[in-house]
């Protein structure tokens, strides 16, 4: 964290108030939190890949 943000917050603090330091999400969370909910219940992401595949999808 740059030291201007930890200065920040220690004023913060300072001054009686909770601080909470931002939580770096990882990568793979932000890429997989886009398709959360694609897959619909009951099949598995292989089984709706490969209707996918089958359909057609992204070929056009």
């Amino acid at each position: 964290m740059p030291v201007e943000l930890e200065e920040i917050i220690r004023f913060m603090r300072n001054l009686g108030y909770e601080v909470k330091k931002p939580r770096r999400k990882s990568v793979v969370d932000e890429l997989l939190g886009a398709f959360e909910g694609a897959v619909p219940e009951g099949e598995t992401s292989t089984e709706y890949l490969k209707k996918l595949r089958e359909s057609g999808y992204g070929k056009y």
